[in-house]
């Protein structure tokens, strides 16, 4: 379920920006996602350097996240759960472009992992302090004044993992806007698959909650449901 940002953060908020007047200096973002055996946690703010603004041009951004998974290995011949925590921080500069109905932006971050595994035992997992590159996109079509589709997606170059998401929003009202959501996330021994429905509340001031429910696949494993909420605000 890794999210990288991640793996370009300001994608995730991308819709919030657009939607709580993006002509705000910056924005601070936060939120949480989990489901059995894995969760995802960050902080992070986006900076739009001299020049530009939330929606054009380009921006600093900085993300702390925490990051657990869990997988199943043999350790000598015997089967073993590994639970794995990876706290981590990166920062790095970005380029909005916008064009009539279309939104693109290309993010390039650099950052540090640490793989912190239980039982402690050697596997091809990262393991340790991994530093990581992390190039990340993101596209966005207003298709109707009401409805919106957008994609993101971004790799870690040295974990080696990646994180996609595609989304399409109706909004019928300039306060809230839903849809259904579809992420795939992966990395050397993991990879999941989710399928779920967002709502999205601007409730003023540059403020805005997205709550997220949904169900989980992953190999081998039985259907899960997961949740996540995710916060805004532009200062």
């Amino acid at each position: 379920m890794k999210k990288t940002k991640l793996n370009g953060l300001i994608c995730g908020v991308g819709l919030c920006l657009c939607s709580s007047g993006a002509g705000a200096a910056s924005v601070i973002f936060t939120g949480t996602e989990a489901s059995t055996g894995e969760s995802y946690s960050y902080l992070g703010v986006v900076y739009p350097l001299p020049g530009a603004t939330l929606e054009t041009g380009w921006f600093a951004i900085a993300v702390a996240d925490y990051l657990t998974y869990s997988y199943n290995t043999a350790v000598n011949g015997q089967s073993a759960t590994v639970k794995v925590h990876a706290p981590g921080f990166s920062s790095g500069l970005g380029y909005r472009f916008k064009y009539d109905t279309q939104i693109l932006e290309l993010s390039l971050k650099a950052g540090v992992q640490n793989f912190q595994h239980t039982p402690n035992i050697n596997t091809s997992d990262p393991q340790g302090n991994r530093y990581k590159l992390s190039p990340g996109v993101y596209w966005q079509q207003q298709i109707t004044p009401q409805w919106t589709a957008s994609v993101r997606a971004a790799y870690d170059i040295g974990p080696r993992s990646y994180w996609s998401q595609a989304k399409l929003a109706f909004t019928p009202h300039w306060r809230w806007q839903a849809g259904p959501v579809l992420t795939a996330a992966g990395g050397v021994n993991y990879r999941s698959r989710k399928v779920g429905g967002f709502v999205q509340v601007n409730l003023g001031h540059g403020i805005s909650i997205a709550p997220e429910l949904g169900l989980s696949f992953k190999p081998d494993q039985p259907l899960r449901a997961y949740g996540g909420l995710a916060l805004s605000a532009l200062f």
